[in-house]
Order: structure tokens, then sequence, then C-alpha cells
């Protein structure tokens, strides 16, 4: 088994290497937060183009493939609006990058939700984000929770499980 390329833990001390396309996505969420609180002055375009994709699990109301700025906006607006709705702000922490070949970076992160009506006690649980990048241009992100369905029970929405 080969592993990545290029890790970098923000977690333990010393970092093996800082590549472009790990800076690439450093910057990118950086960008996105600001254009998450203010999405008028922010150019989504600079990092997207009108076909790429946003995979978010198909549970969330956030969710499902998404594409383009009009994926990205129904992104912002659905999980603004799941936790505005209960005065909740979750904090997404970095853990580690990762780096393999062609373009592809994989975000470590920890989200950490505060106690809502729902769930007593906070909430923290892991994040991995698959990036392809190719041309200076996301193509394509894939987001897998560690646990959606205790993210969905703390938002107060109801799990359902699909038939066999």
């Amino acid at each position: 088994m080969v592993g990545p390329k290029c890790r970098v833990s923000l977690t333990e001390k010393g970092t093996a290497c800082m590549s472009t396309e790990i800076e690439f996505v450093k910057r990118y969420n950086d960008w996105l937060n600001g254009w998450m609180a203010d999405p008028e002055a922010h150019d989504l375009m600079e990092w997207i183009t009108p076909e790429t994709v946003l995979i978010e699990p198909a549970g969330v109301p956030w969710g499902g493939t998404l594409i383009g700025a009009p994926g990205w906006k129904h992104m912002r607006d659905e999980s603004i609006g799941a936790t505005a709705a209960l005065g909740i702000f979750p904090v997404m922490t970095d853990v580690a990058y990762f780096e393999g070949e062609g373009g592809i970076v994989l975000r470590e992160l920890r989200i950490d939700v505060p106690p809502t009506p729902y769930g007593t006690e906070p909430l923290s649980m892991g994040l991995i984000e698959k990036y392809w990048i190719a041309d200076g241009k996301i193509v394509r992100i894939e987001e897998f929770y560690a646990d959606t369905a205790s993210l969905l029970k703390h938002l107060g929405y109801t799990v359902s499980v699909p038939a066999a």
C-alpha cells in the first residue's frame, strides 16, 4: 500500500510538507467561511466551475449531489438555516490534510456542535472532505460524516433508515 505523498497534521509538531494543492484547499476553506457569512462580497466562481460537484450526505437538509453555484447556495442556505433556527454555531477545526496523486486532497476535521434542545450535551464528531482539483479550480468535493444520524438527531431532524 502506498501512503499519501504529503501529510500535514495540525495537531502534531512538525510538518512533513505543504503542497500547492493543500494550500489551495486551506485557502478555499478560509474563503468559504467569509462567503458563508456574506456571499455577495465573495466570488464563488473563483474556486469552482458551473460543473463542479459537491456531494454531501443525502440525509442532511443541505445534502445530496449539488452542482455549481446553485448547489453551493443550497448548501449555504440550508446549513445556516438548520443551525440558526436553533441559535447555535458549530465550530469546524482542521485536524490534518493528506495529498494523494492527481490533484486529490483529503481534509480531516472535527465538528463541534453546542448543546441543543434535542441533544443536551455537545456533539463532537469527525468529518472527511475529499477534493479533486484541476486547472486551479475545484472539480469535486465529497463529504463523509463520522455519524450523520447523531448529527441529525442533535439538530432535531427525524432520522429515517431506507427499507432494505
